[in-house]
């Protein structure tokens, strides 16, 4: 049995991450080991379930995916001492990003970070070019320091850590599962793309051929963003409404982006549907193992959802194996502690 402390910016709240870090915290549990949370909150009264520890926070305006905890550095140790943690596993970016990085180099815990989110991107993103460049050169500094504490990194996507080459060394790739199954009622309506907006995405290649789909395809075209900030293209929808928009879909269209993931689009998979994406997106590796049509050019992005809609019955098997392997990414993750650990 090991005693594993996760750090993450957000566990309580309805995001990808958080229901990634939830699931990965019940499998291990299924497995006898015990699993603490640190994570960021914004109220100090917030219900957390057992073995969940909070910290007051601040957002960040201009980058939401980022939490500010107030001075979670001594606190978070002397849990994490007084629990005797075994095995580290860091999800943080701000605050908790870097407790997590005290707790490991004052207290010599094994330890493991993911990297779900590409910094120098995100930071660059809708600043102008010199403003811009400096956010980046900034971010890029402060991930080599961050993740050079920890004894190994993983990505979710081959994608990410494509990203981040030159900036952080070495590491493995394991996907994060995602969330539970839920209901779906399919109307199938549009073809389109539910998830985060962001200032890393571009929807050209929706929003520039919406005319070519609906009149070759008869299909609407559709964005569903989930609410952070306002600043939002296509609706608005709230996360625990994702599951209702992937049942609009026909197909799902991921767009070009700086992510390391997406989970949208691995649980728009699990309903049994098509996943078309471009050569820049996280989901490269799984769509082409699928059927290397499904991945778009811009300009002809209609002969990839033609793809989709004539290869489906093909796909859905090899679909159903691939989800099969994400689902049993918890087990690599224990190998990687017990190896960790074995080690120490």
């Amino acid at each position: 049995m090991m005693k594993i402390a996760i750090f993450t910016d957000f566990y309580i709240e309805d995001v990808p991450i958080a229901t990634s870090i939830r699931k990965l915290k019940k499998e291990y549990e299924k497995e006898g080991h015990k699993v603490y949370v640190m994570c960021a909150s914004q109220n100090k009264d917030v219900d957390v379930e057992e073995g969940v520890f909070t910290f007051t926070s601040a957002n960040i305006k201009q980058y939401p995916h980022f939490r500010l905890s107030l001075s979670p550095f001594l606190s978070a140790k002397k849990i994490v001492r007084g629990l005797k943690i075994d095995v580290i596993h860091n999800f943080g970016v701000a605050s908790m990003g870097a407790a997590a990085a005290t707790c490991k180099k004052e207290l010599k815990i094994p330890s493991v970070a993911t990297i779900t989110d590409i910094m120098p991107k995100t930071a660059q993103s809708g600043m102008g070019r010199r403003v811009g460049k400096f956010m980046a050169d900034m971010a890029k500094k402060y991930s080599k320091w961050l993740y050079g504490f920890f004894d190994e990194i993983t990505y979710p996507s081959v994608y990410g850590k494509e990203l981040m080459e030159g900036i952080v060394e070495g590491g493995s790739v394991i996907p994060l599962p995602v969330g539970d199954n839920e209901e779906v009622k399919n109307s199938n309506r549009y073809v389109g793309y539910v998830g985060d907006d962001g200032r890393t995405r571009d929807f050209s290649p929706l929003l520039d051929n919406v005319e070519s789909i609906k009149n070759g395809l008869k299909k609407s075209v559709k964005i569903y963003s989930i609410k952070k900030n306002g600043n939002s293209e296509g609706e608005q929808i709230s996360y625990t409404e994702r599951w209702s928009a992937y049942g609009k879909l026909h197909t799902y269209v991921d767009v070009p982006n700086y992510s390391a993931y997406n989970s949208y689009a691995l649980e728009f998979l699990k309903t049994g549907k098509t996943c078309i994406c471009p050569e820049n997106s996280p989901m490269k590796e799984i769509v082409e193992r699928v059927n290397k049509d499904l991945i778009y050019e811009k300009k002809y992005i209609g002969d990839s959802i033609r793809a989709g809609i004539e290869g489906k019955e093909k796909a859905k098997e090899k679909t159903k194996q691939i989800l099969e392997e994400i689902e049993s990414s918890p087990q690599e993750y224990l190998s990687i502690y017990k190896s960790l650990l074995n080690k120490s």
